[in-house]
């Protein structure tokens, strides 16, 4: 999921599992001053202050 805080910044809760059944949390805060910030914004589409969207899946680097 992520969130959108009311000073504009996105936080996003993850999940990563691999096929031998390995898993992992985190949670990332993307500040509006980050380099990052526009495309993890664009990834995530539309969402409000104080709103919650899924993630889709990040493209495999």
């Amino acid at each position: 999921m992520a969130t959108q805080d009311p000073d504009g910044s996105l936080v996003l809760i993850l999940r990563a599992e691999s096929i031998g059944g390995a898993m992992g949390d985190a949670r990332v805060r993307y500040a509006p001053s980050d380099p990052a910030y526009a495309g993890i914004a664009r990834h995530l589409g539309p969402i409000q202050p104080g709103g919650s969207v899924p993630v889709r899946p990040f493209e495999e680097r």
